[in-house]
């Protein structure tokens, strides 16, 4: 009920707002709301006549329906690329149905997800929290690789990166071949580089220290920079994520050289080198991400150092036959490598 002394001009408006609530177990499509008993107080002194009421509707959308078609198909992960590469806008009712990992935000995450409603893969129970991964460039001859570090297999990445086009001129990127069938989709315009990585069928790149996407250069890389990313796991879970600090050049310095040998039985021979004095910390995980030995930890001086690793955890104990990451960490960046340990098993025992 809505009323004031005052009148309300002729014509067609608005003369109120009504909210609904929707439980999440709401069936999808039209919902007829029907006003009923509608009057129309025309005078101050009360007098009032019927009004003609016509019926409306509330709609239910798909969760990941982009283009409010009623359906979930290829055609939703189309529109919701092209509007992250900033090809078209999305209304706010569609920015809603985009966001189809329920995050609050749309990014390649809601992608890997609506892959997922369309292919129907229900994401296992029980999942454990993410760990940190790493992005980060290096230079490669005459390309820029974009590095990954993680310790989870990966769904799809986004990335953008900036540049100085009178300084360093990109061309057009393209995968490792090992990542062949994932989709690359970019936008390239005016200093402005925006790219996101996808699998159509579902599919994941592994856990590890890997390159996801190659640039080809030329100019001055240290005039490109990685303004932000986003790294997804095969089911829409959005990763917490470093990103490697300014160009590519200003990384020039720190790498870990050598992991020797890989596999190994007795002793891994780790070389890395710094551009600076900072601190330095150098640590082994498992392939579950779980901590088993810091070999380092303190403040280094520039230069190439070496260390070693004998394959036992904090206690002193062999570490059993398996795969291993070792990650160097500096306020450069992080590097991640994966390496395996065997054991000794001579012949005849």
């Amino acid at each position: 009920m809505s009323y004031s002394l005052g009148t309300i001009p002729a014509g067609q408006q608005a003369i109120m707002d009504v909210y609904f609530s929707i439980e999440p177990g709401a069936s999808t499509g039209q919902h007829p709301v029907v006003p009923f008993n509608a009057i129309d107080v025309i005078d101050i002194y009360g007098n009032w006549r019927p009004m003609v009421a016509f019926a409306g509707y509330v709609n239910v959308d798909l969760l990941g329906d982009v283009n409010l078609d009623g359906v979930v198909i290829v055609a939703d992960i189309v529109l919701l690329v092209s509007y992250l590469l900033g090809y078209v806008d999305l209304n706010p009712r569609q920015l809603a149905n985009a966001d189809a990992n329920q995050d609050d935000n749309v990014n390649v995450g809601d992608v890997v997800a609506i892959v997922g409603i369309i292919l129907q893969a229900t994401p296992p129970t029980g999942l454990e929290d993410l760990p940190v991964a790493s992005l980060y460039p290096e230079e490669e001859g005459s390309a820029i690789d974009l590095k990954l570090q993680t310790f989870v297999p990966v769904g799809g990445i986004q990335v953008e990166l900036n540049y100085d086009p009178e300084k360093v001129q990109v061309s057009e990127p393209r995968l490792p071949s090992q990542f062949s069938g994932f989709q690359l989709s970019y936008r390239n315009e005016e200093g402005k580089l925006i790219a996101l990585i996808y699998s159509l069928s579902g599919d994941s790149m592994p856990s590890g220290d890997f390159t996801f996407l190659k640039l080809p250069y030329s100019g001055d890389p240290q005039a490109l920079r990685i303004e932000r990313a986003y790294v997804s796991d095969p089911y829409a879970r959005m990763m917490p994520l470093k990103i490697g600090s300014g160009g590519p050049l200003a990384r020039y310095g720190f790498a870990l050289k050598k992991l020797a040998p890989n596999p190994f039985i007795n002793d891994l021979q780790i070389e890395f080198t710094l551009p600076d004095a900072c601190p330095v910390s150098l640590r082994v995980y498992d392939a579950t991400g779980r901590l088993i030995r810091t070999i380092l930890d303190r403040r280094l001086k520039a230069g190439l150092h070496r260390y070693s690793w004998n394959g036992r955890d904090f206690l002193g104990k062999k570490v059993s036959q398996g795969v291993y990451f070792i990650q160097l960490t500096t306020p450069h960046g992080d590097i991640l490598k994966k390496v395996v340990a065997l054991n000794k098993n001579p012949k005849g025992r």
